[in-house]
């Protein structure tokens, strides 16, 4: 009799397990679903600067490139000087460690392998407040299905487009949870947790400098939630928090004595934030009233912008990027006036504030709601001026990139694009129904909630409102929403193992 019983015990682990097994699987193929679909990964015009970037940078610190593919090889023999773009600069608004990351894949593996490091890195980031979940609440839930269905949820929306897309935007929503994570549960967590956690989100800040200027403004966001849970020790988040922007600023120095050391070269910055002015006005003003004066290097930008009468010029995408004559301004002008007005833009952004105040607290004000409306997947697929320019980059190494059998032309998009906003739109109305119900849901979680949504509010602010809104920046954390909304179903009801009864 007790023989049988251990059978059917054995069996029924069997199967149980055997279930887990299928739910974590279900959820890595809904990360894979668009690089299956897509036939391989998809990537942006950046991508290609990231491999090239990396190739060099690997071949000057004396990376045996040979053992790679003879493609790989071709390209770091062939590479200009080391980490340099061209002109003597290298551009700073690329990351030297994924750049690594990238050239390394391209080298000794495969791009489209890209999409198992994203995805292990989504995973590990919710394993996180899953884990301390299970330990403090009373929930029945498995950890398995804790972690895969808020990754299935989510892959209903755009996360498996950003695991499947060669740049560093999934690790925007990775970093947003490390850090709503360490702030709700931090005196819950186990050391190992806490190290991962930061490993994670020292990764993401370093991995693109939108990241960096995120973790900043995260400090004060995590000193307050901090104070609504921990009480005594509010304090230890928003100190790893500013550890993490230490992190974060050293990258920046060694990156800037990489290029001017090794390289010989100098670090140059896009004007990102004086094209951002000048489309939203207020930096147009300012130069229409200071202009000509040769103390402002920025005047020079002012003077490219009068080739032209197209009212396009003024957009921020023309001013930073375009060539044509009639549209372009910034390109147009001399190495020397580019390079200074790229180093004059924070002093530049600091001027036109002092001049124009509301009218610039007004623009950012605009931009981030514009950037928070804006979350399609059209822009991570590739369209064919970044398929032709990836294709045809000599110092990119052969089969690094493909065209993909998904395009941005076809009517798909917007079905995807109406059925995520009913999917966001849901999840929202879940969110805050959850949030303003009295009872039924632990206090902490309510406070995570809060973090992930001002996060998400942060990205808008950095992309949309100091930057260009686009869908890229809103659809890289906006599943963020389908992911919050299922924890909260899950946990719903719950009863803290702690004496607490509802904490």
């Amino acid at each position: 009799m007790k023989a049988g019983t251990n059978i059917l015990r054995s069996k029924e682990n069997r199967v149980f397990r055997l279930k887990e097994l299928l739910w974590l699987l279900a959820a890595c193929v809904a990360c894979f679903t668009v690089l299956i679909i897509n036939g391989s990964i998809l990537f942006y015009f950046d991508s290609g600067g990231y491999v090239v970037q990396g190739i060099s940078g690997l071949s000057q610190l004396g990376v045996d490139l040979s053992t790679g593919t003879d493609a790989a090889s071709n390209a770091g023999s062939n590479a200009q000087a080391p980490l340099n773009d061209g002109n003597n600069t290298v551009h700073g608004s690329r990351s030297l460690i994924y750049a690594f990351l990238l050239a390394l894949l391209t080298i000794f593996a495969h791009m489209d392998w890209l999409v198992l490091f994203n995805t292990l890195c989504v995973f590990l980031a919710v394993l996180l407040p899953m884990r301390v979940c299970l330990r403090r609440y009373n929930s029945s839930i498995t950890l398995t299905r804790s972690v895969s269905l808020p990754i299935l949820l989510s892959s209903l929306g755009a996360l498996p487009f950003y695991t499947a897309y060669a740049m560093p935007d999934v690790f925007a929503a990775i970093l947003l949870i490390v850090t709503a994570t360490l702030t709700v549960f931090i005196r819950k967590m186990q050391y190992w947790e806490i190290l991962l956690g930061l490993a994670l989100a020292g990764f993401a800040v370093i991995s693109h400098p939108s990241h960096f200027l995120m973790a900043v403004l995260l400090v004060p966001l995590s000193a307050i939630g901090s104070a609504l849970t921990e009480g005594r020790g509010w304090w230890l988040t928003p100190l790893l928090m500013l550890f993490l922007v230490i992190v974060g600023s050293a990258e920046r120095f060694a990156f800037k004595l990489a290029v001017e050391k090794v390289a010989n070269s100098e670090v140059f910055y896009n004007p990102y934030l004086t094209a951002r002015l000048i489309a939203d006005g207020p930096g147009l003003t300012y130069l229409k009233d200071t202009c000509p004066n040769p103390e402002v290097a920025t005047c020079a930008l002012y003077d490219a912008l009068q080739l032209s009468d197209d009212p396009m010029r003024l957009t921020a995408s023309h001013i930073t990027f375009a060539k044509n004559p009639s549209l372009g301004s910034f390109k147009l002008m001399t190495e020397e006036d580019q390079r200074l007005v790229g180093q004059e833009q924070m002093e530049f952004f600091v001027n036109v504030i002092k001049h124009s105040p509301t009218s610039i607290g007004l623009a950012i004000f605009e931009n981030t709601l514009t950037q928070v409306m804006r979350y399609k997947v059209d822009m991570t697929i590739p369209s064919e001026s970044i398929i032709r320019i990836a294709l045809q980059n000599p110092r990119i190494p052969d089969n690094t990139f493909s065209a993909g059998r998904l395009a941005r032309t076809q009517s798909w998009t917007v079905w995807f694009y109406y059925g995520h906003t009913v999917l966001y739109a849901v999840s929202l109305l879940v969110i805050a129904v959850l949030l303003v119900l009295p009872s039924g849901l632990p206090g902490r979680l309510r406070v995570m909630a809060l973090m992930i949504f001002f996060g998400m509010l942060v990205n808008a602010l950095i992309c949309g409102g100091l930057s260009q809104p686009a869908d890229r920046y809103g659809g890289r954390v906006i599943w963020l929403l389908p992911y919050m909304a299922t924890i909260m179903v899950l946990f719903r009801g719950v009863v803290s193992r702690d004496t607490e009864a509802q904490s």
